[in-house]
């Protein structure tokens, strides 16, 4: 059985042989004037944070998931949702959202989530994967709404939290999104394709997918 390791722990190894690797140049400088101990410490301490810059933000990618925890989603999808709110009167009223994207700005210790419609985009707080008994991943994040200026009156900015998974289907993922929001608003998503590139807007992203309405 293979286990993964936290992130905690990676980064308690990284600095575990940093101090290893910076007490050995130490030692073989023992012999060596102070100027050149100094320089030997200073290109560890620069050799390590470079790398461990190069790890968060790129090199992740490169390594198998259940080394990482955290599978590799980076990018924009395309799909669409349907809600449900409720009314003064009690009555339940349903919507839906098409074109519906998500972005997904990923580095090894962070995810941040975006949701672009033509009325408003979403931004996550937080976002905290985890891998559930069947072997999808979820990730769980607050986030907050803002609709675009045009629609402010009739519009407000909300907060809310979402619910995304992440299911390995072959050799690709398929993600589905459930939100609620503040304003009684529940909604769900289903994404169809997606690019690997993540944008900024709702524009960027029909553009990205080449789209015209």
């Amino acid at each position: 059985m293979i286990i993964p390791i936290s992130k905690n722990k990676l980064y308690w190894i990284a600095l575990s042989s940093a101090i290893v690797a910076l007490g050995l140049w130490v030692v073989r400088g023992q012999q060596q004037s102070p100027d050149e101990v100094w320089r030997a410490v200073s290109g560890g301490i620069t050799l390590t944070a470079f790398i461990s810059l190069m790890f968060e933000q790129w090199l992740w990618k490169y390594f198998p998931e259940y080394i990482t925890g955290t599978p590799h989603l980076c990018g924009t999808w395309r799909g669409a949702a349907e809600y449900t709110w409720n009314e003064i009167d009690g009555a339940v009223s349903h919507g839906s959202i098409a074109p519906f994207y998500i972005s997904l700005h990923q580095t090894f210790s962070t995810t941040t989530v975006t949701v672009h419609t033509d009325q408003s985009s979403s931004t996550s707080a937080s976002c905290t994967f985890y891998k559930d008994a069947g072997g999808a991943w979820t990730c769980l994040y607050a986030y907050e709404n803002k609709p675009m200026t045009r629609l402010l009156d009739e519009s407000r900015p909300h907060r809310g939290a979402g619910q995304l998974t992440a299911t390995l289907v072959g050799s690709n993922y398929q993600l589905e999104l459930e939100y609620w929001t503040d304003r009684w608003t529940r909604g769900q998503a289903r994404f169809d394709k997606s690019l690997p590139k993540a944008v900024s807007s709702f524009a960027a992203a029909q553009h990205l997918f080449g789209a015209t309405t």
